[in-house]
């Protein structure tokens, strides 16, 4: 329990150091400038191992934070969780967080016309 309080307090504070958000920068995937993508969406693949907290433990953290909010939690092919975050969040700021291993923005796909 000792983790998961760590985990809102650093996200909560969101006070991380330039130097962590270009680390932490590296985590998040980019895709090329003509690709659509969904402002303030974000998957979240989470650590794993024997000492993570569980996904649920980091959903409840990520839901205690203003303007963030997790709409689902994956457990079968990976870990992590579909969150939303208000304008004041970047995926750095997230991809800071301990235990988190990647931040992809989430895109738009077209199917195509038959």
């Amino acid at each position: 329990m000792i983790l998961v309080s760590r985990i809102v307090f650093a996200v909560a504070c969101l006070g991380v150091a330039s130097a962590q958000l270009k680390v932490a920068d590296d985590k998040v995937v980019k895709y090329p400038s003509y690709v659509p993508v969904k402002r303030g969406a974000f998957i979240i693949e989470l650590e794993s191992g024997n000492t993570s907290p569980s996904t649920a433990a980091y959903a409840a953290s990520f839901n205690s934070i203003n303007n963030v909010r997790v709409s689902s939690q994956f457990n079968s092919l990976f870990r992590g969780l579909a969150v939303s975050t208000g304008n004041n969040i970047s995926a750095a700021q997230l991809a800071s967080v301990q235990g988190v291993k990647r931040v992809w923005p989430v895109r738009y796909h077209t199917l195509p016309y038959r």
